[in-house]
């Protein structure tokens, strides 16, 4: 896959083009893993900190979750982004996966960013949402938060993997950088 036409192929963490200079040039996606450490649900950069016994979520009905990143370095988001998920069920979950990228202000002020659907989901499917990232500068302090909800109409076991050190079971968030202050 080609992101934004500009030769930059994201279809793998290596071979986002993630450096300081290509941030400030305006032509990276930085990728974040969805986490669970302890009991904190968290985005990182490196997988080496996750929690091995939070592998999925298990629902009947609606759940949500969300992944926040205190921002460190001042940095504007703006862009076509991209959500890698997987959704396993133990029949027909009639259900989908919406997944919202929010600013959160110092003062604990939301502001909507982004937002994808998987459509309505069937059976299990690994898939990728593509979606539009409303320009932002983001501040030392703020937070960039993902949230990730799971519905499903039938009464199964459906599960969103969160999960990055099992193969293939990772909820990957890849935020276009526009440039860094």
């Amino acid at each position: 896959m080609t992101v934004d036409g500009a030769g930059i192929v994201a279809d793998e963490p290596n071979n986002v083009l993630q450096s300081y200079g290509d941030a400030v040039a305006g032509r990276s996606l930085f990728l974040y893993y969805a986490v669970a450490a302890d009991t904190d649900y968290i985005l990182v950069r490196d997988v080496g900190i996750s929690n091995p016994n939070a592998v999925s979520l298990i629902v009947a009905g609606t759940v949500e979750v969300n992944f926040d990143v205190t921002i460190n370095k001042p940095t504007i988001f703006s862009g076509i982004g991209y959500v890698d998920y997987k959704v396993t069920s133990t029949g027909n979950p009639n259900g989908s996966v919406t997944i919202k990228i929010y600013h959160v202000s110092t003062g604990a002020v939301e502001t909507q960013l982004a937002s994808g659907s998987s459509g309505t989901l069937n059976a299990s499917k690994r898939g990728k949402m593509k979606f539009t990232v409303t320009r932002k500068s983001f501040g030392v302090g703020t937070k960039m938060r993902l949230e990730a909800v799971l519905t499903q109409a039938n009464n199964f076991d459906t599960c969103l993997y969160f999960e990055p050190e099992i193969a293939g079971n990772a909820l990957k968030l890849w935020m276009p950088v526009v440039n860094l202050d």
